[in-house]
């Protein structure tokens, strides 16, 4: 036997490593997991912060394209009108 009793067989040496190893994994969980849990918040509020601000944009975009087809219908019957009129006066003309 060695001189402080502190002989171990290989197993026992992994074993001990191994339990060390989940003990320190452990405790530095309990430091890590709540600024984690936090980042994982903000980035959740973040999230939600950019997906409001692009659907407003998707929203500005789909109104304004309805907006512009109407502007170009409203342009083409005031052509027709136009040309209507236009045709109106040609013929009071002659």
């Amino acid at each position: 036997m060695h001189q402080y009793g502190w002989v171990f067989s290989f197993e026992q040496k992994m074993a001990l490593i191994t339990e060390l190893q989940c003990t320190l994994y452990a405790i530095s969980m309990q430091y890590t997991f709540p600024l984690i849990s936090h980042r994982l918040k903000d980035f959740a509020k973040l999230y939600d912060v950019i997906k409001n601000e692009r659907n407003k944009c998707v929203n500005l975009i789909q109104t304004s394209t309805q907006k512009a087809a109407e502007m170009r219908e409203k342009i083409k019957i005031l052509q027709n009108e136009i040309e209507i009129l236009r045709t109106a006066v040609m013929q009071k003309d002659r």
